[in-house]
């Protein structure tokens, strides 16, 4: 329970504030309502909301008018920004303590902001949340393309869903990642013209608690244009809205805070958002991919189920640049363990795959050829077999011997126990290097099932077989081959490595002695 004793033998130790003191709420859940202390002068006054749920912190609000907006981590409202939502573990036993914890956090932080901002004149942190500050961001406003181009002054395209809630700014008709809207709402869409406003730099929001407003983007963001200022007169004079997109600068980051104003002169009505961006940049930064892949090309043979998992995987790595192809149609037998779905039956699998992927996902070249032996093969940085076939894979390895482009082999051992991924960059040791000679054929040294004996399955007859996987199976081999193939690109020291992942005993069929010598171990991966 939580009693102003707990509270004052808690804080008993605090020495950052004075004349600390906390109220109780009213309601009868003995949960704090209100705290005060002073500092610098100041009578500092924050309320402490209680959540119903016994598995969130409270919210820590100000109540000091004069200091929002020239504090950071505190937004528009007063709300105290601790730590993002996973900063803090509680301990749901001893709640009273979680909440001392966090109100002293609270405390501190606030305390910290003044010292920075009236004290050592440092606003970075305040700068760079100026977006956060008005808990204003929008998913239904896109800003389309990159606005690193642009000057102000320029003219900017703003695009108007007919259901008036979605925005695109920006210009539909030049970013090749904007065919999904032109092909989408090209019919839905009203035109409207607007103007880029670059703020030469970094500024602060209104201050004691103010809303952005006309005045306020007049006499800091603006500041006299003249550019601006005929454009507003302009559209004033026609009574038209007035739509700036607005660039404004943060301290030592790459991203600018993008605000979009939408001012009408004889209403003095104001509307402001933060956009979503859409620019290629930024989406590939935001979703956690590399950005230095631009030059970087991949060929897959194989868009079976390993295959089209790895294409997949690979776009949503950031790389672009992808030539794929596949012989074979997409088939009903394997839509539970194939990317594809139901929609692209009888397609050819490479065909289906480049039309999804350009339907779902912008900024991506991904390109079809006839065969394994289209030449365009050899401008690729990297190739990846991947037809679960070994004696395409052997053969294969010894074509691309005089080409010297780095592979990577990929396949399922069938049945679930396991698959295998293997990088060749040096064709000292090839494929080959891991297989042994059985009077005339090739086995795999490191397979898992041994071999003459039946794996495949039959559930209609002659001509139904097929070897058993399932699409769980799939996706280990694929996690396996696009994690070398990212190894590839970020290690300067390009050495051949294999992969095995161990999955269920074969059961009713005899496993190998590597199998039951390493399949506790769940991956093996070593240099050969």
């Amino acid at each position: 329970m939580i009693t102003q004793e707990g509270f004052i033998d808690y804080f008993s130790g605090f020495k950052r504030a004075e004349n600390l003191n906390i109220e109780l709420s009213t309601n009868g859940n003995n949960s704090i309502n209100k705290v005060t202390f002073t500092k610098y002068g100041i009578n500092w006054d924050i309320d402490v909301i209680n959540e119903d749920s016994r598995l969130l912190l409270p919210i820590v609000r100000l109540n000091n008018t004069e200091l929002i907006g020239r504090l950071p981590h505190v937004n528009i409202c007063g709300v105290v920004c601790v730590h993002d939502s996973e900063g803090l573990l509680v301990d749901t036993n001893d709640l009273d303590r979680a909440y001392f914890l966090y109100i002293e956090e609270s405390i501190n932080l606030l305390i910290d902001s003044y010292e920075y901002h009236f004290y050592l004149q440092d606003d970075t942190d305040l700068y760079n949340e100026y977006q956060g500050y008005f808990c204003r961001n929008n998913d239904r406003q896109i800003l389309l393309g990159d606005e690193a181009d642009l000057e102000t002054g320029d003219e900017v395209a703003f695009y108007v869903h007919k259901n008036k809630q979605i925005m695109y700014v920006g210009s539909l008709e030049e970013s090749v990642g904007n065919t999904y809207f032109i092909k989408k709402f090209s019919n839905e869409l009203t035109r409207q013209t607007g103007v880029y406003i670059k703020v030469a730099h970094e500024i602060l929001p209104p201050q004691n608690q103010q809303d952005i407003n006309w005045d306020y983007i007049k006499s800091d963001i603006i500041c006299n244009d003249q550019t601006i200022t005929n454009y507003i007169k302009k559209r004033t004079k026609k009574n038209k809205d007035i739509l700036l997109l607005i660039s404004i600068p943060r301290l030592n980051q790459e991203f600018n805070t993008i605000l979009l104003v939408q001012y009408n002169a004889s209403t003095c009505k104001l509307y402001y958002s933060f956009p979503k961006r859409h620019s290629e940049r930024y989406l590939l930064q935001r979703n956690g991919c590399k950005m230095d892949f631009d030059d970087f090309k991949v060929g897959v043979i194989g868009c079976g189920s390993v295959g089209s998992e790895v294409i997949y995987q690979l776009v949503k790595c950031g790389i672009k640049n992808i030539l794929i192809t596949d012989h074979d149609s997409f088939s009903i037998d394997n839509i539970y363990r194939h990317r594809l779905d139901i929609s692209y039956l009888h397609e050819n699998k490479a065909s289906a795959i480049k039309h999804d992927l350009e339907k779902k996902l912008p900024y991506i070249n991904v390109k079809t050829c006839r065969s394994d032996q289209d030449k365009e093969f050899l401008s690729c940085n990297l190739i990846l077999l991947i037809t679960g076939n070994l004696n395409h894979c052997l053969n294969f390895n010894n074509l691309r011997k005089d080409d010297n482009i780095p592979v990577i082999y990929g396949w399922n051992d069938g049945i679930s126990t396991g698959g295998h991924a293997i990088l060749v960059s040096q064709y000292e040791r090839g494929l080959d290097f891991l297989f042994e000679r059985n009077n005339y054929e090739f086995n795999y040294k490191y397979s898992l099932i041994q071999s003459n004996q039946k794996i495949s399955k039959n559930l209609v007859g002659c001509g139904g077989d097929f070897v058993p996987f399932s699409y769980h199976d799939s996706c280990q081999t694929a996690n396996q081959m696009v994690s070398l193939v990212l190894q590839f690109l970020e290690s300067k020291d390009k050495q051949n490595i294999r992969i095995t992942w161990f999955g269920n005993n074969p059961q009713n069929n005899a496993a190998t002695t590597y199998y039951e010598d390493y399949k506790d171990k769940l991956l093996v991966k070593e240099m050969f």
